[in-house]
């Protein structure tokens, strides 16, 4: 570096190549390793190189970020306005210290005020002039103008790396490689033991449990009782071998495959992935695809065809039906989250030709013989969560991150909007539907719409009626039975009177009425709560 009369700036022995004014995208592409969408320079009209730059960005109202900051009051984010200001700041050190395309950093944002906003519309001027630099050292005042009026100004301090930002990018990749090549050397897919002798393969934890005579090689204990299911020894001081154990062992073992695709159906060919730890009394029906990761504890049993990809953990006393797809992540029959539960034996029940999506839990039931039940044809998006004690039908849908709090009854072909919450004890009635984000409190009749927070009764699935086959005459008695419920003004002893009188019985409209007058002997409007003394 050879310095300049001003010595807190040191320019680069050999200067950047000189520049034509302005610069447009390309030019400043060059100069920038920014690419959209976050290059937030259109163009650079003034640049003297060691001392000062001007580069202008225009503010449009088709930029993502106005959607949702603010809606009907569009104003350009702060730290935004701060990163299209660095940017001119970035090209005049650049070419200052002739190292194009090299990363820079943050090393501080001082004395910044806001004076005015920014909106869709504004041509954001800055000038950036160059206070310092020395090596990867640079302290830059900014100043931001609109109409020739301060909006923004501040001093920026940078750090500036030596090479460029793709030769930056590929050493660091490098480093990392290296760094995790000895890690990764043993490749432990095809024997696990090989890699950490203190985890047994799953061979190893079907032959002990089978020789225990328990599952507890792959179930944690509840309060602290040690265990030795980690080591692969038995709970017995003494185990003897066992014909049992060795022929579960070398049938899994059989099973076992390094496809980490899984199939979209079954293929009709029992499948478990080396990684995965099946505990030798799980019970796996014709076809069963186990992906990467799985843990399947004893005491559970999974149907024919069912598929579970990776890191799919299915606790002890849980069942799984025939043809269910379960995606990564999923944890069925796991200790419920109540505070009354003491390790008592319950269990899970799911049914046939359920999809479970990411994340989603479910947990067993709460007290002595309890179970959590789900039926068949449902989907429970990501994210979704079904609480202790809870039976959900058939043909449900539950959209993402939806909460159902235990014992809660969801009738057949229930749908839930997404991120709902749903009460415990509430029961939600056939073919009904409940608005996303709603807070459900209360019980839902069938075929009814509701919504808010919390949510309130709004109308009727019509066309939910129409779609599974309800004739028109009973698709009008349950309509006039809603208005008499909910728009005449009547209280409900006497809508009901008024709806036996009137109006012609049916099958639609008698579970219509018999869930409402259930209703009505339960407590806080919930059929399925009793009273508490």
């Amino acid at each position: 570096m050879a310095e300049k009369t001003d010595s807190r700036v040191q320019m680069a022995r050999q200067p950047f190549p000189p520049l034509t004014m302005p610069l447009g995208y390309e030019e400043i592409c060059k100069i920038l390793p920014h690419r959209y969408p976050f290059l937030l320079v259109d163009r650079i009209i003034e640049l003297e190189p060691g001392h000062r730059c001007i580069g202008v960005k225009n503010v449009t109202a088709n930029e993502e970020h106005f959607q949702g900051h603010f809606p009907g009051h569009p104003v350009m984010p702060g730290v935004l306005i701060l990163e299209a200001m660095a940017q001119v700041a970035g090209v005049l050190t650049l070419v200052s210290r002739n190292t194009p395309g090299a990363l820079s950093y943050f090393a501080a944002i001082e004395n910044a005020r806001f004076l005015h906003p920014v909106r869709p519309g504004d041509q954001l001027v800055t000038e950036a002039t160059l206070e310092r630099l020395r090596g990867g050292y640079s302290k830059v005042r900014v100043v931001g103008r609109v109409d020739e009026q301060i909006v923004v100004e501040s001093d920026y301090k940078f750090m500036t790396a030596d090479t460029t930002s793709s030769a930056a990018i590929m050493q660091h990749a490098g480093h990392a490689q290296n760094g995790a090549a000895p890690a990764a050397a043993p490749m432990a897919v095809s024997s696990p033991a090989a890699a950490s002798p203190s985890v047994a393969p799953a061979s190893s934890f079907a032959a002990t449990a089978a020789s225990s005579g328990s599952n507890a090689a792959l179930t944690p204990p509840r309060n602290g009782t040690a265990a030795t299911a980690a080591s692969g020894a038995s709970a017995s001081p003494d185990p003897l071998p066992a014909p049992e154990a060795s022929s579960s062992a070398a049938m899994l073992n059989d099973l076992r495959s390094s496809v980490v695709t899984p199939p979209r159906e079954s293929t009709g060919e029992t499948v478990v992935h080396p990684t995965a730890l099946v505990d030798a009394s799980a019970q796996l029906g014709a076809g069963v695809w186990i992906g990467p990761y799985c843990v399947i504890e004893g005491g559970t049993s999974i149907g024919t065809g069912t598929i579970l990809e990776s890191h799919v953990v299915i606790k002890r006393g849980t069942s799984v039906g025939a043809r269910c797809r379960i995606w990564p992540h999923v944890v069925l029959g796991h200790e419920p989250q109540d505070m009354k539960f003491h390790g008592e034996e319950s269990f899970l029940r799911v049914g046939d030709n359920n999809m479970l999506r990411e994340m989603v839990t479910i947990h067993r039931g709460a007290g002595e013989g309890s179970a959590t039940v789900i039926g068949d044809n449902n989907l429970l998006m990501a994210y979704s969560h079904v609480g202790h004690n809870c039976t959900i039908g058939n043909n449900t849908m539950i959209a993402n991150s939806t909460g159902i709090s235990g014992h809660v009854t969801l009738e057949d072909k229930v749908i839930i909007g997404g991120v709902a919450g749903i009460h415990q004890f509430v029961h939600i009635g056939r073919m009904a539907m409940v608005g996303a984000m709603s807070k459900v409190v209360q019980d839902v009749p069938p075929f009814c719409m509701c919504d808010g927070r919390p949510a309130k009764i709004n109308g009727l699935t019509i066309r939910g009626l129409r779609r599974n086959g309800v004739p028109p005459e009973e698709r009008n008695g349950v309509s006039s039975a809603f208005k008499l419920l909910y728009r005449s003004g009547l209280n409900t002893s006497q809508a009901l009177e008024r709806i036996h009188t009137e109006i012609p019985a049916s099958e639609t409209l008698n579970s219509f009425i018999d869930f409402v007058e259930r209703v009505r002997e339960g407590r806080l409007g919930r059929q399925d709560e009793t009273a508490h003394f």
